[in-house]
């Protein structure tokens, strides 16, 4: 059995509605089983949810603490579940496609806030910080040089205090996404350790 769930972005927009055509749906290109959403990005917490070749409502909301990287990794679990019980012998194929860090960064705010003091003193310390790291990793050799900034990449003191917290802010999303896609993922590795 093969299943897919998360990002599904290699049908033309197109062909993606209700109706069709199917035949470049993950049903449609060899998947036995689709939960997720037929575009490059998606609202995090009221995703455009589809299953097998169905529209269907997000099954929770933002008030209610849905979350749709939680819900991608439940969905699977319950499908290896059912997989395990009704033919354990056959082997499987579980394709999670989060798209979590791409954009909408929509992290659980207390993630986003537990990061803003890591990323407060700015992209150049930053870079200068990431760099040292991959030296003392052995990723890249003594010596390696950071490039120059890109065009149009002002030094980060050059910004004002409001843009400083909202840059700030929008990289502590970006982390905290990440952050959040692993706790769930980790859940998906313990299942499948069990």
């Amino acid at each position: 059995m093969n299943y897919m769930l998360g990002k599904w972005h290699v049908t033309p927009l197109s062909e993606v509605g209700p109706t069709g055509p199917f035949d470049g749906w993950p049903l449609g290109r060899g998947y036995d089983r689709f939960y997720g959403f037929m575009d490059a990005e998606t609202d995090q917490y009221a995703p455009e949810l589809v299953r097998d070749n169905t529209p269907i409502p997000t099954p929770g909301s933002f008030a209610s603490g849905y979350h749709l990287p939680a819900d991608l990794v439940d969905q699977g679990i319950r499908y290896l579940a059912a997989h395990q019980a009704d033919q354990p012998h056959k082997p499987w194929h579980l394709w999670l496609a989060l798209g979590a860090c791409h954009a909408p960064h929509q992290a659980p705010a207390d993630l986003i806030r537990g990061y803003d003091a890591q990323f407060a003193h700015g992209w150049d310390v930053e870079r200068e910080r990431r760099l040292a790291r991959q030296i003392e990793l052995g990723i890249v050799p003594p010596g390696t040089a950071l490039p120059a900034r890109n065009a149009g990449v002002q030094p980060w003191d050059s910004h004002p205090e409001p843009v400083r917290a909202l840059m700030t802010r929008l990289q502590s999303a970006y982390a905290a996404m990440l952050d959040h896609a692993d706790q769930h993922l980790a859940r998906l590795v313990a299942h499948l350790e069990a």
